[in-house]
């Protein structure tokens, strides 16, 4: 019996009390990318299972967008399920005809790609010669 008063007076507002629920602004989480107006995503520098949450949603916000550029000049550390996300983001982009384009490539992308055998699938542009 005791569970149920305290239910009962928990669910009694105190006395001066309305029962008026104030609107929170919402907060926007912080651009992935230096400027609002630039669509590009630029990948972290560990492209890993770790950050594989973080980095899904980056593709999927730019998916959405139907515009997906990607900028991965700072990737240094990158394992398979980072090149997976990767995969994965240019097929979705080319069966829904979004537009896809590489805005940079760093060494260590392309190596995981090449050892993984899907360069092509990831359609990686040129690399910069010295």
């Amino acid at each position: 019996m005791a569970t149920k008063r305290r239910r009962k007076a928990a669910e009694t507002p105190p006395e001066g009390a309305t029962d008026t629920v104030e609107a929170v602004p919402a907060v926007a989480p912080p651009a992935p990318t230096a400027a609002a107006a630039d669509t590009a995503v630029r990948l972290p520098g560990n492209l890993q299972i770790r950050n594989a949450d973080e980095v899904a949603n980056l593709l999927r916000a730019a998916l959405a967008a139907r515009e997906l550029r990607l900028d991965a000049a700072d990737v240094s550390q990158v394992d398979t399920a980072g090149v997976q996300l990767l995969v994965a983001a240019i097929a979705s982009a080319k069966r829904d005809g979004a537009k896809h384009e590489w805005l940079a490539a760093s060494p260590t992308l392309r190596d995981a790609a090449r050892r993984l055998g899907v360069e092509a699938l990831l359609e990686l542009p040129a690399a910069a010669s010295a």
